[in-house]
């Protein structure tokens, strides 16, 4: 699990200067033939994480409801993420990661 909570960080970075690097109207795009944009492939990539590890396991995720049900798999954009939306998954990128990383140093995660 050391490399995983190592490397973990770095791809969060990454999405992290994706956002930061484009405006709200290109991280909403969604290309012909494609169902969902960027935004919601790093919104997916957050949700799926806190669903994998604490959801999988019994625990309450560290993300809002209404997050999970809008990048959940199976999902795709309804409608374009506001500014504020993107903020959030923005800030949400390392905490969660870290966060993680305590409860599974801590043994909260038993069984799957």
């Amino acid at each position: 699990m050391e490399f995983i909570f190592e490397v973990l960080p770095k791809t969060r970075d990454f999405f992290k200067n994706v956002i930061e690097e484009n405006s709200l109207e290109t991280l909403n795009k969604i290309p012909d033939n494609f169902n969902n944009n960027i935004i919601w492939n790093i919104g997916h990539v957050l949700v799926t994480e806190q669903m994998l590890a604490y959801a999988l396991s019994g625990l309450k995720p560290n993300v809002d409801e209404t997050l999970i049900a809008k990048y959940r798999k199976g999902t795709k954009p309804e409608a374009p993420a506001t500014q504020e939306e993107v903020d959030i998954i923005k800030n949400l990128l390392h905490s969660t990661i870290k966060q993680t990383q305590v409860d599974y140093e801590a043994g909260k995660f038993k069984g799957f």
